[in-house]
């Protein structure tokens, strides 16, 4: 509810009230319906995209990660266009890019992240042909979906760890 609600996009109503089973239904079909509760406001419910293939790509928040990363990357990555194809220029690549990905991870954005630039990728083929490259790992924070709580009632007398 936090992530989703509308109301500060000025949503003030929604024709239809899906009902449960409607939810459902656009849900396994890839459609987030917006939906409104009394309590929470109007928020859109799901994050799936329309990819099918499962994979980390079929949720909202990992596109957005992916989207945010490529683009404050690149525009980082910029400033290196002709620089030096050396190890000082892998060095200055990571020391942008880690602080960066530190941030999102900080947000919880990512779980874990590895930046690789270095002369094992760039290998002397590579930096002939006048190429840099970097890999950047991304382990995006998985976000729940559904909560499951279970309520178990005990007899006098049980002892609870702690």
């Amino acid at each position: 509810m936090n992530r989703a609600g509308l109301s500060q996009f000025d949503v003030v109503d929604i024709v239809d009230r899906l009902s449960y089973a409607n939810r459902s239904d656009l849900s396994d079909n890839r459609i987030n319906p917006i939906a409104s509760f009394p309590s929470e406001g109007i928020v859109v419910w799901g994050q799936k995209t329309l990819q099918i293939a499962a994979s980390a790509l079929d949720r909202i928040n990992v596109r957005r990660l992916l989207i945010y990363a490529k683009k404050t990357i690149s525009s980082a990555a910029k400033y290196l266009v002709f620089e030096p194809n050396s190890s000082t220029t892998y060095q200055r690549f990571t020391n942008m890019v880690n602080p960066i990905l530190d941030r999102v991870k900080q947000d919880q954005g990512i779980e874990r992240f590895q930046v690789v630039m270095d002369s094992n990728l760039n290998t002397p083929d590579v930096v002939d042909r006048n190429v840099m490259i970097g890999k950047i790992f991304l382990q995006p924070m998985k976000s729940a979906e559904f909560i499951d709580l279970q309520f178990i009632i005990t007899n006098a007398g049980v002892q609870f760890s702690t």
